[in-house]
């Protein structure tokens, strides 16, 4: 495995991201779908995994679903997780061994930024990444990103990304908090609701944080929020697809982005010419 870039990343205690996804660590065992993966989308990406050969895989993160489906898939596989939140992996690696039942043999974190990366060329088969690419919060830096992730794959090889777009719900997204829906169901139909937490292509968590407690008076999805709060980036599906192709990827949709009613995460696999 080839060196690292030798510049040196944002301390994670000061960054605003990383505190922020540290902060519901301790919540994260009760989260459900949408926010974390369901069996229905990871039996998607199963073919998709299995398909690959023996390079090693990169999971954005440390994201125990990803993980476990590794493990079962892909014992042999060496996996780096780009993760440089020690509080973050220690948090899911418990959930990954009680929930899961999996202890991981043939992982390697790696302690650094997801823009500072500088993996040789063609050298990971498979990358995923689960709800993370709105962290880049430009699209210039979005792009940057997509651009040395094609790089750092094979020919050939996949990099499967689950997130959300920017989608405008029905009307019957008013009447969200009367919907009998999960508390995390509610939140990213708040968040996507028109005006709700998103101005142009940015999510505050902060707008998100104010607007349930004045506009929905809906604490349990308020409790949901990071401290401190982040800000992401959610692009509508063309635009969000485009930034794929304008990388160099072939992009297929495993799962559309959208429903009448509930804020389904969309996935894809981009394939390196």
């Amino acid at each position: 495995m080839s060196n690292l870039k030798s510049a040196k990343p944002i301390p994670c205690a000061k960054e605003p991201n990383c505190q922020g996804w540290e902060s519901i660590i301790s919540k994260w065992r009760n989260v459900g779908w949408p926010r974390r993966p369901s069996n229905y989308e990871l039996k998607r990406m199963s073919p998709i995994v299995e398909s690959i050969n023996g390079a090693p895989i990169g999971i954005f993160g440390a994201t125990p679903e990803y993980r476990s489906l590794l493990g079962e898939k892909k014992p042999n596989n060496d996996v780096f997780l780009f993760e440089k939140s020690a509080a973050s992996h220690a948090g899911m690696t418990e959930i990954l061994k009680s929930d899961f039942s999996h202890a991981p043999k043939k992982e390697n974190r790696v302690d650094i930024d997801w823009e500072y990366m500088n993996f040789a060329k063609n050298e990971f088969s498979l990358l995923m990444g689960d709800i993370f690419t709105g962290y880049f919060q430009t699209t210039k830096r979005l792009d940057e990103f997509l651009a040395n992730s094609y790089k750092m794959l094979a020919i050939g090889g996949k990099f499967i990304i689950r997130d959300f777009v920017n989608i405008a719900f029905s009307a019957k997204t008013d009447e969200i908090h009367h919907c009998g829906q999960s508390v995390d169901e509610r939140r990213w139909m708040y968040i996507l609701k028109p005006n709700f937490a998103i101005e142009g292509n940015t999510f505050y968590e902060q707008k998100l944080a104010n607007n349930l407690l004045e506009k929905a008076h809906d604490t349990k999805v308020f409790k949901t929020c990071a401290n401190p709060p982040r800000e992401r980036l959610i692009l509508p599906q063309r635009e969000f697809e485009a930034h794929f192709v304008a990388a160099g990827f072939d992009v297929q949709t495993l799962s559309q982005p959208f429903n009448n009613s509930v804020a389904y995460p969309g996935v894809w696999v981009l394939t390196k010419k």
